[in-house]
């Protein structure tokens, strides 16, 4: 079962800042609570990309300040990738 972008954000953040993935709250801001620096973040979104194979778009990213909104930015990043499957699947067959 895939996990939710909310649970992915939580394991890579927490991979990052070395706490447990429960210890890590959506409404937290990335910087002003978790001590995250503009370059980290980018980090942590390239480390999402790799992990999901999928592509968020960086101007997005400066909207970016808590877990809920990289949450968010992933999501609709999953978005995509699963119409581009789809859309392989049904021409495959």
């Amino acid at each position: 079962m895939q996990r939710t972008p909310e649970e992915v954000v939580r394991l890579i953040l927490a991979e990052h800042l070395e706490v447990k993935p429960n210890s890590i709250q959506a409404n937290l801001n990335l910087e002003t609570d978790l001590g995250l620096s503009p370059l980290a973040v980018v980090i942590v979104m390239l480390d999402l990309e790799d992990l999901e194979s999928v592509r968020m778009p960086f101007d997005r990213l400066f909207s970016v300040k808590t877990v809920a909104d990289l949450a968010a930015l992933l999501a609709s990043a999953r978005v995509p990738s699963l119409l581009e499957s789809e859309s392989r699947m049904e021409h495959s067959g």
